[in-house]
């Protein structure tokens, strides 16, 4: 591989089985082309592979520094970015302690730019170096279950609700519409087959339940068993519906639903 760095950024977004920094678009679904930054440690053994709040607000303020390297990513910042899951669990919610990544989406007026994607990649890749960190501590798979249409609306809801979990100079990190995580989680509760998972399904299901109902008054359970965001996704069932006010019941002693 040639030293030049304009050969290195080509190899990096035509050699790579991860990161997301092109899509094409059929019927309103978004395809994405996954490409693959190698990594060039050879050691992985001491890299952390679940991380804590603190490991990711120290990764993100450093994440912040790295992106302000780039001309093209100072130009537009700050990037914005939603995120759901883990990451909302482990630094907002508190219902974990740790979690593999911050699975996120990037705003989609950058979704196709490799002039802002190519950069971030890199800022991230050399933030886990730096801090010792997988490499997938940032990645965009959760926007591979979306729609173009959806990730608009996700990042205009995410706006108005303004949950705002990190903001830097370069990056502002915004919590995806709750009601959107907790479609999500009660999709996979229903459906199953997560193994291990599933317990952090139904971990962050109920957290999330529990800040709606903190936010919002007393929840409709058909309201919320109907939620469908994404339009495309299978409904969960009563008996799904009843395991997770089960475990609301049990967690925080009290009913989820009114």
């Amino acid at each position: 591989m040639s030293n030049n760095p304009q050969s290195f950024s080509t190899f990096l977004v035509l050699n790579s089985p991860r990161r997301t920094f092109a899509s094409q678009t059929t019927h309103d679904i978004s395809i994405v082309i996954h490409y693959v930054i190698p990594s060039f440690d050879t050691d992985i053994s001491n890299k952390k592979r679940f991380l804590r709040a603190d490991d990711f607000h120290h990764g993100l303020q450093e994440l912040d520094k790295e992106m302000g390297h780039d001309e093209f990513l100072v130009g537009f910042a700050p990037i914005e970015i939603i995120t759901a899951g883990g990451f909302l669990a482990v630094c907002y919610l508190k219902n974990r302690e740790s979690t593999g990544d911050l699975d996120y989406i990037i705003d989609p007026e950058w979704a196709t730019d490799a002039d802002i994607q190519v950069p971030l990649e890199k800022a991230v890749l050399a933030v886990a170096e730096k801090c010792g960190f997988n490499n997938d501590w940032m990645n965009q798979e959760m926007g591979l279950f979306t729609t173009k249409a959806t990730d608009k609306r996700l990042f205009e809801q995410a706006k108005k609700e303004d949950l705002v979990l990190f903001r830097g100079e370069h990056i502002i990190v915004y919590a995806a519409p709750i009601e959107w995580g907790l479609e999500r989680k009660l999709r996979r509760i229903y459906v199953g087959g997560r193994e291990r998972k599933t317990e952090f399904d139904m971990s962050d299901a109920v957290a999330m339940l529990k800040y709606l109902k903190d936010t919002k008054g007393p929840l409709d359970r058909e309201y919320i068993r109907t939620l469908k965001m994404n339009g495309f996704d299978v409904v969960p069932d009563d008996n799904a519906m009843n395991r997770v006010a089960a475990e609301f019941q049990r967690v925080y002693g009290e009913e989820a639903f009114a």
